[in-house]
């Protein structure tokens, strides 16, 4: 709260600073790798052993270097949604941010954003877009922007690449499994690898320890950087709208309900997916509000989640005295743009009900 009302809601932690120190230190490793294999390759030769040292080395260093993580999935542009892109776009400048240049879409009960170099990636999961009003919708987009504007260490630069070079080496060195003649089922290696398996376990298992300590330093402005979020969407969609959201994340339970009740014999198209999955959802009555409340207000003791609790993240809403702007008005003809693909990632969803 003190740092909102100061407007410092850029400033980094030592801890992070640490973490972000050792990122750099991974990402450098595997340059120093290949320059190693190299030198060890030309002094070592024509030593075939000491070039197939180098040779691997050179390899190991080259399968981790640092990459610029990639976004799968399907993505659509400012031409493909132009009155999305224009709602953004008008959130954006009022929050200070820069444009969303993509936007992609799950059936999952969240949202998120991406930034890369010359990119930023807003993601929308139909489960919570359905269930929101169109002022929480709003407020939803701003939360997303707000993370580039508050600079939220753990979804860019130097640290979320050094977490992905910490996950790479974790995958080089983690246990191998060989898939029997016929494809059926999983085996482990022969008896003869155990040792070298082994001595690759320990590797896996340091590097795992070094991803949770990079985690450990940054979680503190993490959690905060969720706070600031909230605050920072205010100024674009106003306080109820932010709460509104925060709410709504407790209707978790209700989708799981939705869903359980399905049967594809009810959905005769893709639409209908999301109607029968969220019909709970969308007008809960006063008891399962209350009950849901209570659970939510249970959670406040967990503090080792991606995003703080969210009883205390509504708290901090309810008490911030920062002046807020007029709400950014939702446009009417977003929902004319989604449908048909609500419609895609519908029958997607369907398919794959079926198949189970």
């Amino acid at each position: 709260m003190r740092d909102v009302l100061a407007g410092q809601v850029g400033q980094v932690s030592m801890s992070t600073r640490i973490a972000q120190g050792l990122s750099g230190i991974m990402l450098i490793v595997p340059f120093v790798l290949m320059i190693g294999g190299v030198v060890l390759c030309v002094l070592g030769f024509p030593n075939p052993l000491l070039l197939f040292f180098g040779g691997l080395i050179v390899a190991v260093g080259f399968y981790v270097r640092p990459r610029r993580p990639t976004i799968e999935g399907q993505f659509f542009t400012r031409d493909d949604l132009p009155e999305l892109f224009s709602l953004t776009d008008q959130i954006a400048e009022r929050l200070g941010g820069q444009p969303i240049t993509k936007v992609q879409f799950g059936a999952e009960f969240n949202a998120h954003s991406v930034e890369r170099v010359g990119e930023r990636v807003l993601g929308i999961g139909f489960a919570l877009w359905q269930i929101l009003s169109a002022e929480e919708r709003v407020a939803l987009i701003a939360h997303e922007i707000s993370h580039q504007v508050n600079g939220d260490q753990a979804r860019t630069g130097i640290l979320q690449a050094g977490l992905h070079s910490v996950a790479e080496w974790h995958a080089l060195c983690g246990s191998s499994r060989l898939v029997d003649q016929e494809g059926y089922y999983l085996r482990e290696s022969e008896a003869e690898d155990i040792f070298g398996r082994g001595i690759m376990w320990i590797f896996a298992a340091a590097f795992s320890q070094l991803w949770v300590l990079l985690t450990r330093l940054s979680f503190l402005d993490s959690q905060r950087a969720e706070y600031f979020a909230d605050a920072i969407a205010t100024r674009a969609a106003g306080r109820e709208a932010v709460i509104g959201t925060l709410r709504k994340l407790s209707y978790m339970p209700l989708l799981h309900e939705g869903y359980l009740e399905m049967a594809p014999s009810l959905l005769p198209h893709g639409t209908a997916y999301f109607d029968q999955l969220c019909r709970h959802a969308m007008t809960p009555s006063e008891q399962v509000r209350a009950e849901l409340g209570v659970q939510m207000a249970e959670e406040a003791h967990c503090v080792d989640m991606s995003h703080p609790p969210t009883v205390e993240r509504i708290n901090f809403l309810e008490n911030l005295t920062d002046p807020q702007g007029t709400p950014i008005p939702y446009r009417a003809g977003i929902d004319a743009e989604l449908k048909p693909i609500i419609e895609m990632e519908g029958v997607k969803m369907l398919q794959m009900l079926e198949v189970q």
